[in-house]
C-alpha cells in the first residue's frame, strides 16, 4: 500500500494486541472480540490504550484507518481527538484530518 501513496506520506501499521482465533499459524492479531450475548467488544479498552500509546510515541498522525474491530478502535480514537481536552492528559496529538472505518460484519447474532 505504501507504493501507492505520495513519497511525503508514511503509513504506520500497528498490530492488534490480541491473537486472533484460528490465526495462530500466521500470527494474525485482533483489536477485540465480539460478545454477541452482551453486545460489546471484549478487549476494546486495551486496544484503545495501545493506540493512545502509539500516538504519544510516534505521532502526530494525519489520519487513521481501521477494518472490522480495528474500525471501532479507529472511530473511537478519531472521536476522542475531536475534543483533545478529553485525552490531553495522556497524549499531545491533534484532531485527525481523516478517518476511514470499514467492517463487513455486525456484533449481534442474527439467528
Amino acid at each position: 500500500m505504501q507504493a501507492g501513496v505520495p513519497c511525503n506520506v508514511e503509513l504506520f501499521y500497528p498490530d492488534g494486541p490480541w491473537p486472533a482465533p484460528g490465526g495462530e499459524e500466521l500470527d494474525v492479531r485482533a483489536w477485540g472480540f465480539g460478545d454477541f450475548e452482551r453486545g460489546l467488544i471484549k478487549g476494546l479498552d486495551i486496544s484503545v490504550l495501545k493506540i493512545v500509546g502509539i500516538l504519544d510515541q510516534h505521532g502526530p498522525f494525519s489520519g487513521i484507518m481501521g477494518f472490522s474491530t480495528g474500525a471501532a478502535v479507529a472511530a473511537i480514537i478519531a472521536s476522542i481527538l475531536e475534543r483533545p481536552e478529553r485525552i490531553q492528559t495522556f497524549i499531545r496529538d491533534t484532531p485527525m484530518k481523516a478517518s476511514w472505518c470499514s467492517s463487513s460484519g455486525n456484533s449481534r447474532r442474527t439467528d
